[in-house]
């Protein structure tokens, strides 16, 4: 049996973020009803909702009616009203006539509704009216993270890293670290170390790269682009630089071109066609939070001006300070040159960590 919250009308303030994918008891003015918001990617995903709506429904009586919100438009107009006539001829009327469905769009980010299906209790559509929805959450995983976390301190650091520490601010578990650094060392990348802890050992330009490919496989990356084209890379960023006085709720840093520039002015690098961020902050909810008019877009979008790449937390404690903002660690810079095909100056950057390393760790 699904199992309800019960959220009343003053816990729901305009802006309130909605989480989708789970059944919620509301009572508005005295009449109670069951609610799911749904992201739709196929037929079976809107047979599955509503008839999970249907089965709470006709189970709770005190259920005066179910409301489910459809977000998406994956299908059709004509594909959805056929989905909704099929489901209200296999369907119980005592129980079809206790639903309604609303289509809604998250552009921009709030709910734009219209009624598909029964009669909505106006006092809900009033609410999702003020509601927003909940952005999806990219966990980073975890070796890309781990990556980071040593290849920064084996620059600034001679002291080997203790594993409880790699595993706070990577936000990895502590048998994934085990496993990463098993590996690393299996390809002869880290340096001997006895009881107190583990560090990179000095590497070569070529081995910088690698890490910096290795940690591009599995990073959670998400893209926007700006339809009008006034935007720019460098618009963004002023922009974030004249917010970031304010506390934001989770922590952003500069990376890509910009932040290899941090890193090392000497880099033979004039401008970028995006904006590189690493943050642990929902990318739909931070690309709002920088302009409302930036719509996702994929990797090779011409008019793409933002990559967001979804970061630990704890990595936050490794930047390094960039006005109001802060910049990304190296290996995140280096790797974000990669993925923007920049191999000159990666190659450039990389020679210039290495000998960084090589003279940190003969200190």
């Amino acid at each position: 049996m699904p199992r309800f919250s019960t959220p009343t009308p003053p816990d729901f303030l305009p802006g309130t973020w909605l989480d989708t994918g789970s059944l919620v008891r509301w009572a508005g003015d005295g009449t109670p009803f069951a609610f799911l918001v749904k992201e739709l990617g196929s037929q079976r995903d809107l047979r599955d909702a509503l008839m999970s709506l249907a089965y709470v429904v006709s189970h709770h009586p005190l259920l005066t009616s179910g409301l489910l919100v459809v977000l998406g438009d994956k299908m059709t107009t004509s594909r959805f009203e056929m989905e909704l006539a099929l489901f209200e001829s296999v369907t119980r009327p005592e129980v079809f006539n206790r639903l309604a469905v609303v289509k809604a769009h998250k552009t921009p980010k709030r709910f734009t509704i219209k009624a598909a299906l029964g009669q909505p209790p106006e006092v809900a559509l009033r609410w999702l009216a003020n509601c927003q929805i909940q952005p999806k959450v990219l966990k980073p995983k975890p070796r890309p993270m781990v990556l980071t976390a040593l290849a920064h301190h084996g620059l600034t650091s001679t002291e080997p890293q203790l594993l409880s520490d790699i595993a706070s601010r990577s936000g990895a578990s502590y048998p994934s670290v085990k496993s990463c650094i098993k590996d690393l060392a299996s390809r002869g990348l880290m340096a001997p170390s006895g009881a107190r802890g583990v560090k990179l050992r000095a590497l070569t330009p070529v081995e910088w790269m690698h890490l910096a490919r290795d940690r591009n496989e599995l990073d959670q990356v998400s893209y926007y682009r700006d339809a009008s084209g006034i935007r720019t890379a460098h618009n963004l960023l002023e922009r974030l630089s004249r917010r970031a006085n304010q506390p934001l709720p989770h922590a952003v840093r500069v990376g890509g071109v910009f932040g290899a520039l941090d890193h090392d002015p000497a880099v033979d690098l004039t401008g970028s066609p995006r904006l590189d961020l690493h943050s642990s902050w929902p990318p739909d909810a931070l690309a709002s939070f920088l302009d409302a008019g930036l719509d996702a877009c994929n990797q090779n979008h011409p008019q793409c001006v933002l990559a967001i790449h979804s970061s630990a937390n704890g990595l936050a404690k490794d930047a390094a300070p960039r006005g109001e903002l802060q910049s990304a660690t190296a290996l995140e810079c280096l790797a974000d040159l990669l993925a923007l095909g920049y191999i000159p100056q990666a190659n450039e950057l990389a020679r210039n960590l290495s000998a960084k390393q090589e003279a940190t760790q003969a200190i």
